[in-house]
C-alpha cells in the first residue's frame, strides 16, 4: 500500500515536471479599446511606453507619442542651469518632453545642481536603468539633496554603487555618515574629491556607524590629512581608506647632467614632451626640444615623406590617412610622433597584403579608444588568406571596417567562407557594379543567417546613384527576406539623397 502511494506520487510529479511550458505571449494591445490604449500610454513612463512599443510588434496599437531609444553610452552629463544634456560629446539643448529614453551604462554627472534635480522628470525620461556611478560637481550638498538622492537610488538594482562628490560644498545639519546610514544609502563606496574644508575625519570619528566599504579622498596632502589618520583606522579597521595625492613635478634639474642627457636620448617624442612639461623652470638639459602641434582632425602621410628627425609631436584627434603605402610604413618612426593613435585609419591607393595587415595590427594593438574604424579606399588586395580570418588571427582592434571603391572586392565570399567575423560593422561604398557585382538572393541571405555574422551590421553606400537607379537590382537581391524597418535594422543602404533601412526576417 505504501509503495503504491509512493509510486503514484512519483508518477504524478514526474509528469508534472515534464509538462511543456508555453513561451510568454505578446500583449494583444491592438485588441484593447482605443480609449484604454490612449489611457495606458498617458500613464506610462518613457521606459514603460518603450516596452509597450516593443510588445506591439505589428504596430497596430495607438501608442503615440513614440519613444526614441538612444545608447548604450558610457556617460551622460546634466546641467541644471542650462537644462542641457551632453551625449557622446555632443551638446543637445532640449526641453524634456518625455519622448526619449537613454541607456547610460557607467556614470551620470550632475553639474551645478541642487536637490530639485532629483524631482526633475529627466530621471523618468533619460535613464533605462540607474547607472552604477553618480558624480556631483560644483554643487551644495545639504540634507534635502541627500534625502532626494536616496529616494531615487533606492531603486538601484546593481551590485556596487559609487557616489562621487567633486569640488562641492557641504551644508548639513547632521553628520554626513549618520545621514547616509539613516537614509539607507545604496552606496558601496563614496568619493570626496577636492572638497575644501571638508572635515571628513571628524565626521568618521563622531558618526554612530559607517556602513560604507570604501572612501576615496582626493586633494592636496594638507587638505586630505588635516589630523592624524591613524585615529580613523583604529576606529574603522574594516574601512578601505584611499588617499590620492596629486602627482608631483619631477625634480629633473637635480639629476646628474649625464643622466639627463641619457634620459632624453632614450625618450620617444611623447615621453620627451612630457619631460619638457615637467621641467617647469626649464633648468634640465632636454635638447633637442620637442614641438607640439594640434589638435588637428586629420593628418595625411605619403610614402615619399622624408625620414623624420623626431622633433615634433602631433595630436591627431580623428583620422590618419595613408596614401600609396605598403607594410613598411608601420615600421617608420612617424608613429612615435603621435600623441595617441587616432580612432580612424584610412588607406588610399595601396596594396593590402598579409604583411600590411600584420604590421598594422602590431601598431594598433596599443589603441586605447572605444571604437576604431579601418577604411580601405581605392586599393587592391593581395592576401593569401581570407580577409576576415586574417583579421581574426592578428587580433585586430577594429569596431568597423569600410571598403570604398575597391574594384572586384569579393566581400560576400569573404564573409561566407570565414571562420568568424569579429567586427561589428562593415561598410561598402561604390557603384552598383562594384558593390553587388556577385550578389544574389541566396548568398546575400546566408550572410544574415550565419552564426558567425550574428551581430554584424552592413552599410552599403551608392554615392552617385539614386534609389531609382539601383532599386531593381537591390530588391532582387533582398528578395522577400528583408523588410524596411528604421528602428531595428541590420542592413543600411544609402543612395544619392535617400536612406533605406532593412531588417532580415527570412528563415
Amino acid at each position: 500500500m505504501f509503495r503504491s502511494l509512493l509510486s503514484f506520487i512519483y508518477s504524478y510529479f514526474y509528469f508534472l515536471l515534464l509538462k511543456p511550458v508555453e513561451p510568454p505571449k505578446v500583449y494583444p494591445l491592438s485588441k484593447f479599446a482605443y480609449s484604454f490604449q490612449r489611457r495606458l500610454r498617458e500613464l506610462a513612463t518613457p521606459k514603460e511606453a518603450y516596452h509597450l512599443q516593443l510588445a506591439d510588434i505589428d504596430q497596430t496599437a495607438t501608442l503615440k507619442p513614440k519613444i526614441y531609444h538612444y545608447g548604450p553610452v558610457d556617460t551622460m552629463v546634466w546641467h541644471e542651469i542650462t537644462e542641457s544634456l551632453t551625449l557622446l560629446n555632443e551638446e543637445l539643448s532640449f526641453e524634456s518632453d518625455l519622448s526619449t529614453l537613454h541607456d547610460v551604462t557607467e556614470c551620470l554627472w550632475l553639474f551645478n545642481v541642487d536637490s530639485t534635480i532629483f524631482q526633475h522628470r529627466l530621471f523618468y525620461q533619460s535613464i533605462s536603468s540607474l547607472p552604477p556611478q553618480l558624480e556631483v560637481w560644483r554643487s551644495t550638498i545639504d540634507d534635502a539633496f541627500l534625502t532626494e538622492y536616496a529616494s531615487i537610488y533606492r531603486h538601484f538594482s546593481g551590485y556596487e554603487h559609487v557616489f562621487t562628490i567633486n569640488s562641492s560644498q557641504f551644508a548639513l545639519s547632521n553628520n554626513l555618515f549618520d545621514h547616509i546610514k539613516e537614509l539607507k544609502f545604496p552606496d558601496y563606496a563614496i568619493r570626496l574629491h577636492s572638497c575644501e574644508k571638508l572635515d571628513w575625519i571628524t565626521y568618521l570619528l563622531n558618526c554612530k556607524e559607517c556602513n560604507l566599504k570604501s572612501i576615496s579622498l582626493r586633494g592636496s596632502f594638507d587638505e586630505v590629512t588635516a589630523v592624524d589618520v591613524l585615529d580613523v583606522l583604529l576606529h574603522f579597521y574594516f574601512l578601505i581608506l584611499k588617499l590620492v595625492e596629486p602627482p608631483k613635478v619631477y625634480p629633473l634639474s637635480k639629476f646628474a647632467y649625464s643622466f639627463q642627457r641619457r634620459l632624453r636620448e632614450l625618450a620617444t617624442p611623447k615621453e620627451a614632451y612630457h619631460l619638457q612639461l615637467a621641467d617647469i623652470d626649464q633648468t634640465a638639459t632636454l635638447k633637442p626640444k620637442i614641438y607640439h602641434y594640434g589638435p588637428v582632425d586629420t593628418m595625411v602621410w605619403h610614402e615619399s615623406l622624408v625620414e623624420s628627425d623626431l622633433s615634433t609631436l602631433h595630436d591627431v584627434t580623428e583620422c590618419l590617412m595613408l596614401s600609396n603605402v605598403n607594410s613598411t610604413i608601420f615600421q617608420r618612426r612617424y608613429f612615435y610622433q603621435l600623441t595617441s593613435l587616432p580612432p580612424q585609419l584610412e588607406v588610399w591607393h595601396s596594396t593590402i597584403d598579409d604583411a600590411f595587415l600584420t604590421e598594422y595590427a602590431s601598431i594598433y594593438k596599443h589603441f586605447s579608444g572605444y571604437k576604431h574604424v579601418f577604411a580601405i579606399d581605392t586599393s587592391q588586395f593581395g592576401l593569401t588568406n581570407n580577409f576576415f580570418d586574417h583579421i581574426k588571427d592578428v587580433n585586430f582592434p577594429d569596431y568597423a571596417i569600410r571598403f570604398n571603391f575597391c574594384k572586384n572586392l569579393d566581400w560576400i565570399t569573404y564573409l561566407l567562407d570565414c571562420k568568424e567575423c569579429n567586427v561589428n560593422k562593415i561598410s561598402i561604398m561604390g557603384s552598383l557594379d562594384e558593390v553587388l557585382w556577385n550578389a544574389n538572393a541566396e548568398n546575400f541571405a546566408k550572410i544574415f543567417t550565419s552564426p558567425k555574422c550574428k551581430y554584424l551590421q552592413i552599410d552599403i553606400v551608392f554615392n552617385l546613384e539614386t534609389w531609382e537607379d539601383v532599386a531593381e537590382t537591390v530588391l532582387s537581391v533582398l528578395s522577400d527576406n528583408f523588410v524596411e524597418d528604421v528602428y531595428n535594422f541590420n542592413l543600411f543602404i544609402m543612395t544619392y539623397g535617400q536612406i533605406k533601412c532593412f531588417n532580415y526576417v527570412g528563415k
